[in-house]
């Protein structure tokens, strides 16, 4: 299994979630505060639709600002889990 798929693997599995006891994770947060990860991401964007970037408005690339609207963002989970069919 290449790095790539790994860490694929690991972010949806941290979706992972008991359903008799837990209520389903709303998103999963990965801060990278020295931003190292950064050059990662458009590979990572590709293989996940569902992931949403924290920066500068653009939905389009799925990236969305820190204050955003919850509405919004559940709207854009919405459509990235109907693109994963």
């Amino acid at each position: 299994m290449l790095i790539i798929e790994r860490l694929i693997k690991s972010i949806r599995d941290a979706a992972a979630f008991n359903p008799e006891v837990q209520a389903a994770p709303a998103c999963i947060l990965w801060p990278d505060h020295g931003r190292q990860w950064e050059a990662v991401l458009l590979h990572l964007q590709e293989e996940l639709l569902e992931l949403v970037i924290l920066g500068n408005n653009s939905p389009e690339k799925s990236t969305v600002p820190v204050f955003w609207r919850h509405q919004d963002f559940m709207t854009l989970q919405k459509k990235s889990r109907l693109q994963l069919g």
